[in-house]
């Protein structure tokens, strides 16, 4: 999730993102201990919650398809 973390980050910088604030986690559901949730988050800026759900999706299914790029496995190697 590092990574993913740091590519909405990269996205909460830009001048013309609808988000204020994104972040991914992954976590037991409250319910079960059982079972494993992967949620991201997000804070939109005023009248762009859509835009910021379709911004999240979207991210969400790039990493998820793609995988992350080179420049970003690079950075993630310590």
């Amino acid at each position: 999730l590092y990574m993913l973390n740091q590519r909405l980050d990269r996205l909460v910088r830009q001048p013309q993102t609808p988000l204020q604030m994104a972040q991914a986690n992954d976590s037991h559901f409250i319910a079960t201990r059982s079972k494993e949730a992967f949620v991201m988050s997000a804070m939109a800026k005023p009248g762009q919650v859509l835009a910021a759900v379709e911004t999240l999706l979207t991210e969400a299914r790039r990493m998820a398809l793609h995988g992350f790029t080179e420049t970003e496995l690079c950075h993630r190697v310590y």
